[in-house]
């Protein structure tokens, strides 16, 4: 089961990093627009709340990667504990996030998917195991 819920919660660290890169990196860009859905000229004001989104996914990322690495690197149970905690803290906090998109915007349940699935199933497999 640690093989399947690393994989997944690898696809989720990969998905949250690509929304870094999008909010952060190439904020303003076709990209980010078509992502989005935004115009050119309010993407000022906008600019701050994307930047900070970023920051919170790159470190719900790296909060979940350190995490998966610590289930394969723990030698205690103490480093277990805290291995499964950084984990299931990100990926469950991912899953939160894609929840509330699948509730509050139904025009955007595919974006929930994508967001949401990998984390859910990487937290299944990680109770499991």
């Amino acid at each position: 089961m640690l093989i399947l819920a690393t994989l997944f919660g690898l696809l989720a660290v990969a998905i949250h990093g690509y929304i870094f890169y999008l909010e952060v990196v190439a904020f303003g860009s076709d990209a980010f627009r078509r992502v989005f859905r935004t115009q050119p000229e309010v993407e000022p004001m906008l600019r701050p709340a994307f930047n900070n989104l970023g920051i919170y996914n790159l470190g719900l990322s790296v909060m979940t990667l350190l995490g998966l690495l610590g289930c394969w690197c723990a030698t205690s149970a103490r480093g277990e504990g805290l291995a499964l905690g950084l984990a299931c803290g990100g990926l469950g906090m991912m899953l939160w996030a894609g929840t509330y998109l699948w509730l509050t915007s139904p025009d955007k349940r595919k974006a929930a998917l994508i967001q949401g699935l990998p984390t859910l199933l990487a937290l299944l497999a990680l109770g499991l195991q």
